[in-house]
């Protein structure tokens, strides 16, 4: 039981941290781009860009992790135009 709590808490530690990374990198690029519309290749190249970071900071990305940060993706960008 200790176990599974301990691996719920680490995926946890290691969700917020991505959370927190892309958070800073869509600041960055929305930023540069806040004028201009996104392109959906625009938008995947933002993604790729992410999930590069995070891999070079040492995640291991699951699909669902990359599926997590389209979605992130999709709503900053979404809340930086309205």
């Amino acid at each position: 039981m200790l176990t599974i709590l301990r691996r719920i808490h680490v995926k946890n530690r290691k969700l917020e941290q991505i959370v927190t990374i892309v958070e800073q990198v869509l600041a960055d690029y929305v930023a540069l781009y806040r004028r201009i519309g996104f392109s959906d290749q625009e938008k995947q190249n933002i993604i790729n860009s992410i999930v590069a970071i995070l891999q070079e900071k040492g995640f291991k990305l699951s699909n669902e992790d990359v599926a997590q940060i389209e979605k992130i993706v999709d709503s900053k960008l979404l809340e930086k135009v309205e």
